[in-house]
């Protein structure tokens, strides 16, 4: 849904907690849909991706509806895709691991 239709959702009266669930159910629907064909490796940039488009709608509706704080958006992540977490905390080991000894350093290689 666009965001100008969330506006609209959002302005209408209904329940507010109601509504920041289905927003997360749409959240947790597009990042399946993008990592559903994701190899291992790269299901984490599809997912990330998904989050971040649905962050940046989140924040453009937010500058509309008043009542909403771009801070909910975390908590409706959490709610809606609980693993989104993990999948943070392993691609952030991933990039402070340090390389095996087997993989010789390429300026090694150069002399």
């Amino acid at each position: 849904m666009k965001a100008k239709e969330w506006v609209k959702k959002f302005e209408s009266g209904e329940e507010l907690a109601n509504l920041l669930k289905e927003y997360g159910v749409e959240t947790a629907e597009l990042v399946a849909t993008r990592t559903k064909t994701s190899k291992p490796e790269t299901m984490f940039p599809a997912a990330e991706g998904a989050v971040r488009e649905q962050r940046v709608k989140f924040c453009a509706i937010c500058t509309r509806v008043l009542t909403l704080k771009e801070s909910m958006f975390d908590s409706v992540l959490a709610t809606a895709i609980p693993e989104y977490d993990n999948w943070v905390k392993k691609a952030a080991q991933k990039k402070t691991e340090k390389p095996k000894d087997d993989v010789k350093d390429y300026r090694q290689k150069r002399k």
